[in-house]
């Protein structure tokens, strides 16, 4: 008879949950037996789970390097080359920028998905190469596919200097004036047309 129990395990199979696959019949005694709850026992099994896959995906990644022999960073003396700052290559080790890139990908697809993207005052603050070359991406990204409004009180001719990145900024200004209008506004500020009919009222007034 083919019991819920096969079938659970058949199913941690196909899932390739392989700690799980192993380690539940022990954890479903020790549930048996009012030892341990359904949430520790499921804690404890899908971090063993994690901490297995996390060690496969070491060894593939390991075995597509195809490194002649294996070397370990720990067992490498600084001594032996002073010249090399020791906690720059740690530092490194800890691979935080590929954290950052990963945050910032998912940041450019976030935005790339807003059907209307409206940016204000760009240019308005002064942009590094790096903000530049991401402003670049972006717009790639929604070029003939999303729709996006920018104000800026820069000229155009004036957005190399402002990007610090000629390149980059020329190729940005390609992508968004091709199927687009622009509305070029001249004389006053809109925003301070109040405060002047305030003030020329109260010059009257006295």
């Amino acid at each position: 008879m083919y019991t819920d129990h096969q079938k659970l395990l058949e199913n941690f199979q196909q899932l390739n949950l392989k700690m799980i696959k192993d380690y539940y019949p022990k954890y479903l005694e020790s549930l048996s037996k009012n030892q341990k709850s359904l949430t520790e026992i499921l804690l404890e099994l899908t971090e063993k789970e994690v901490e297995y896959q996390a060690e496969q995906k070491f060894k593939r990644a390991i075995q597509l390097a195809r490194f002649p022999k294996i070397k370990y960073l720990s067992d490498f003396d600084f001594t032996f080359q002073p010249s090399i700052n020791k906690q720059e290559v740690l530092t490194l080790k800890s691979m935080h920028f590929l954290e950052k890139k990963g945050i910032i990908n998912k940041t450019l697809k976030q935005l790339n998905r807003i059907e209307l993207l409206i940016i204000d005052e760009i240019g308005y603050t002064p942009i590094s190469k790096e903000q530049a070359d991401l402003f670049y991406q972006l717009m790639s990204l929604r070029y003939e596919m999303k729709s996006t409004i920018i104000t800026t009180n820069i000229p155009f001719s004036s957005w190399g200097d402002s990007f610090s990145n000629k390149i980059a900024s020329a190729a940005i200004i390609d992508r968004l004036i091709h199927h687009s209008k622009i509305f070029k506004i001249t004389g006053d500020s809109y925003r301070l047309k109040d405060y002047k009919s305030e003030k020329s009222l109260n010059i009257r007034h006295y």
